[in-house]
């Protein structure tokens, strides 16, 4: 996936990223993978869903832009954000010990991803509304 990235004062970087969603949804049997090794997700018929998705594309088959965007939506209502949002923005590690704030968007058969981070740690006020503005922002020009 094409990724533009751009170094900090304080030797953190940002990134940007944007790609057709049915590239994105190619990284599918990895995430599965992590969602799963998490032990974090519990909604069994959610994770069906998504192995699903995880099965065509490990099969060799891609999914069109609306299954793509389809299955990141799945993925973050496993998150616990609504159902149907298009976007999700996290803290990670943890809120208490914050190194990136990430933020993921998919509609219009577009997936774009926006992060700030730095190994150092992420000082208060964590920029949560900048990324999601950028996020935004990124994701408008690349749907044009």
């Amino acid at each position: 996936m094409p990724l533009c990235k751009w170094p900090t004062a304080d030797g953190g970087f940002v990134q940007a990223a944007s790609a057709p969603a049915s590239q994105w949804a190619q990284s599918l049997p990895e995430l599965l993978r992590l969602v799963e090794a998490s032990n974090l997700i519990t909604d069994d018929e959610g994770l069906e869903k998504l192995r699903e998705g995880g099965r065509i594309v490990a099969g060799g088959q891609r999914l069109d832009a609306v299954e793509a965007c389809a299955m990141f939506s799945r993925l973050v209502e496993l998150q616990g954000v609504a159902p149907g949002r298009t976007s999700v923005v996290n803290v990670l590690p943890t809120l208490e010990d914050p190194s990136a704030v990430s933020g993921q968007m998919c509609s219009e058969g577009t997936y774009t991803s926006v992060m700030v981070a730095n190994v150092k740690g992420l000082d208060e006020p964590l920029p949560v509304e900048k990324v999601e503005t950028a996020l935004e922002s990124a994701h408008r020009r690349a749907t044009g």
